[in-house]
């Protein structure tokens, strides 16, 4: 015959949890994922923003290193800066360029990003008869939007992105170019 504390109708020797115990643990669980899952939406937002400014910024530096080797007379030039009488502001063509940094066409479905560039002239530039011997320094802003294929940004009347009607995200580099004589 057993001991009466090894029989199985003592409530001693049970085990196994209750069903109490279960609800209880599954129901943490179930918090403990939810709280979790509500950190991967930020935390993913935070990524792409991330991913877009360090992509924006390597864009706005081949965008400007082109416009430094190309120098300061042919700068103006393609601003339409290069008069005597002409304004102060201009602007740059539009370039785009790919989620890997690679220039594409305008309408090319690969694009993601699209540059605008501003040019301030300084007033106290001479206008150049011959874009070799231009002298002074021009101040470019560089923005780096992330935006799809197909859809055009609002470009205000600074000549840049007008971001009070544009959703999307902008990243602005200013940048000197110049202060001294081109080659």
């Amino acid at each position: 015959m057993c001991p009466q504390h090894l029989s199985p109708k003592s409530g001693s020797a049970r085990a196994g949890f209750s069903l109490v115990e279960v609800a209880l643990t599954i129901g943490l669980v179930a918090v403990t994922f939810v709280g979790l899952l509500a950190l991967v939406l930020p935390a993913q937002q935070q990524l792409k923003t991330a991913m877009d400014t360090t992509t924006a910024a390597q864009i706005a530096r081949t965008v400007v290193s082109d416009l430094e080797t190309a120098g300061l007379g042919e700068v103006l030039h393609l601003a339409a800066l290069d008069r005597a009488d002409s304004q102060r502001m201009g602007t740059l063509p539009g370039r785009y360029f790919t989620s890997a940094g690679h220039e594409v066409a305008e309408d090319d479905l690969d694009r993601i990003y699209q540059v605008n560039m501003r040019v301030l002239r300084d007033d106290q530039m001479p206008g150049a008869g011959s874009r070799e011997s231009v002298r002074g320094c021009a101040v470019l802003t560089v923005e780096v939007v992330a935006v799809p294929a197909g859809v055009r940004v609002v470009i205000g009347e600074n000549g840049l992105v007008d971001r009070a009607r544009s959703p999307y995200e902008v990243s602005t580099f200013p940048y000197v170019i110049g202060g001294h004589s081109a080659q």
